[in-house]
């Protein structure tokens, strides 16, 4: 019963051991990788922000034509608009 113990106190604590070397040598080369494409990253934010921008500025456009007395009721003064939820 004792052996058991030891052999396996041992064994876990070369399981451990071995499981934090990966651990570090993980996260030593993903930290290098992620420095060497951050000018990527930062460019796929700035692209994918200006996409959204396009869509939802031409989206708006879009409602405008639809709605023209969205923003004016012919008379120089503000309209409201309701929009019906059916």
């Amino acid at each position: 019963m004792e052996y058991f113990f030891v052999v396996n106190c041992i064994g876990t604590i070369i399981f451990i051991i071995v499981d934090i070397a990966c651990g570090i040598l993980f996260h030593s080369i993903l930290g290098s990788l992620l420095k060497e494409v951050e000018l990527l990253r930062h460019s796929i934010f700035i692209i994918f922000m200006v996409v959204i921008t396009i869509v939802v500025f031409l989206n708006l456009k879009e409602t405008q034509k639809r709605n023209k007395s969205l923003f004016s009721s012919g008379k120089g003064e503000l309209a409201f608009v309701v929009y019906d939820s059916e």
